[in-house]
């Protein structure tokens, strides 16, 4: 199973601040297409694999401040959106979760989602599997 994230550009003004006022941290550089973010404790207790399109870089400095505060890692391969949809055909690889520019990309590569879609239309079975 692969989580999916999706989110709309807003991005800080360039005169935002952490809350601490420290400006001199900055967030890890894009070597490779694949930003990784470490606790600044120094050790993470786990690491989240991240497929995102490269829109979300300007999202880096919040990545950061909830990388410090989890202990967990975070790790952004960045890549267009059809590469994202064509993971998602693929069953997800490695990654954790998906995080396109958009959600369509989402839908048109989730077999799983396009196969209840279709079963929906052709009038299916509705139920979700559970009595819940």
């Amino acid at each position: 199973m692969v989580l999916a994230l999706t989110s709309c550009s807003g991005g800080l003004s360039a005169n935002t601040t952490n809350a601490s006022n420290d400006t001199s941290s900055s967030t890890p550089a894009v070597i490779d297409n694949m930003q990784t973010f470490t606790p600044s404790s120094g050790t993470a207790t786990a690491t989240f694999k991240v497929a995102s399109g490269s829109e979300n870089e300007e999202a880096a400095e919040a990545i950061q401040y909830t990388v410090d505060a989890s202990g967990v890692a975070v790790e952004l391969h960045y890549m267009g959106s059809l590469d994202i949809m064509n993971l998602l055909e693929s069953g997800g690889g490695d990654y954790d979760a998906v995080w396109p520019a958009s959600s369509i990309w989402v839908s048109m590569g989730d077999v799983n989602l396009q196969g209840q879609i279709t079963s929906l239309l052709s009038g299916g079975d509705r139920s979700s599997g559970s009595s819940d």
